[in-house]
């Protein structure tokens, strides 16, 4: 039996003796696989950690590859109509700049938009898509800035000012 100092809680429950003393403090014990209920909601036991257990939907099946998400049925899979107002300028130039001389890696770019009335921005690319003339710069009620390619963005949003 482990005891981990820092929580003072049992890392695992391994003998009879642990489990009753873990009763005996008032400890709840989880087993993995267990079903259990939060706010009403089911959750199967997933895995056990030292600091927190992790849980999921009652009755979802898990996917071999996590990574990859697959149809929950045959054929075609759930479609969603995007419901968001976002603010979105039409690029009309990309003019490369170098890159992040913090990283030597991450290219920085100055964006022009078609509306000239808005002025260029410089942006670091890291980690998003590499725009091109005729994308959108998208930005997201969060704060959050993307790039959209035309078609998706057009097939997707409708102009509302």
């Amino acid at each position: 039996m482990g005891m981990n100092p820092e929580t003072h809680r049992f890392e695992s429950l391994d003998s009879p003796e642990a489990l009753e003393i873990a009763r005996g403090k008032g400890w709840k014990i989880f087993k993995a696989g267990q079903k259990v209920t939060v706010n009403g909601t089911d959750f199967v036991v997933v895995d056990i950690q030292p600091t927190k257990l992790v849980l999921r939907p009652f009755g979802l099946q898990v996917l071999a590859d996590p990574m990859r998400a697959a149809p929950a049925k045959a054929g075609e899979m759930p479609r969603y109509r995007s419901h968001k107002v976002v603010g979105a300028l039409k690029i009309r130039h990309v003019e490369d700049c170098g890159t992040d001389t913090t990283t030597d890696e991450n290219p920085i770019v100055m964006i022009h938009f078609v509306d000239s009335t808005f002025a260029p921005i410089r942006m670091n690319l890291r980690g998003k898509p590499d725009p091109d003339v005729g994308w959108y710069y998208v930005q997201y009620p969060d704060g959050y800035t993307s790039f959209s390619p035309p078609q998706a963005f057009e097939e997707g949003y409708t102009l509302v000012d």
